[in-house]
């Protein structure tokens, strides 16, 4: 038996929507399962026209809800260090690159709209950017000797402003002696 994951069903446009409904009387055939995710609400697409009514009728005969991030805040500390940690085996982030609470407290703050993408996507620009070797969110200024790194995501009204602490250089001091 053989498994096809569509990542985005929600965005296939008309045409292609039409050919997947052919293709999924097929499928039996060839003994392939067909797997798909979606981050619309196929149900409001299918009535306000712009999805396939057939085609959603087959694809909701068994749905798995997941959902929104935000509805679990309490698994997003864990989270971002796993993907954190998954930075750092690749070789991606330094070994020594770690959250401070006031950090991990601040992404369970967020919203996030684009749920576990939009997560994986803000730790891996915090890996890759911070010289330091702490991600934090304390509000401190570049005078403080701290390398500011801002995701001002604008979600119902909340922002996420997290930044990387450099220990090694203190741009005050070399402000007041330049």
């Amino acid at each position: 038996m053989a498994y096809y994951f569509l990542k985005d069903i929600g965005e296939i446009s008309r045409l292609g929507q039409k050919g997947l409904l052919l293709l999924l009387s097929k499928l039996e055939k060839y003994n392939v399962r067909l797997v798909c995710a979606t981050s619309q609400p196929l149900a409001e697409l299918t009535a306000e026209g712009t999805y396939h009514p057939k085609l959603y009728e087959v694809l909701s005969s068994l749905s798995i809800g997941i959902p929104a991030l935000r509805a679990h805040r309490e698994d997003i500390p864990e989270l971002a260090n796993q993907i954190l940690s998954r930075f750092v085996e690749s070789g991606e982030a330094s070994s020594a690159l770690q959250f401070s609470t006031a950090a991990l407290n601040c992404l369970r703050n967020y919203d996030w709209p684009g749920n576990l993408t939009q997560l994986t996507g803000v730790v891996h620009s915090l890996a890759l950017t911070c010289t330091g070797d702490e991600i934090s969110a304390e509000g401190r200024s570049a005078g403080d000797g701290f390398s500011r790194v801002s995701f001002n995501l604008s979600s119902s009204g909340n922002s996420l402003d997290l930044h990387c602490v450099k220990h090694v250089i203190c741009l005050r001091k070399l402000t007041l002696k330049g």
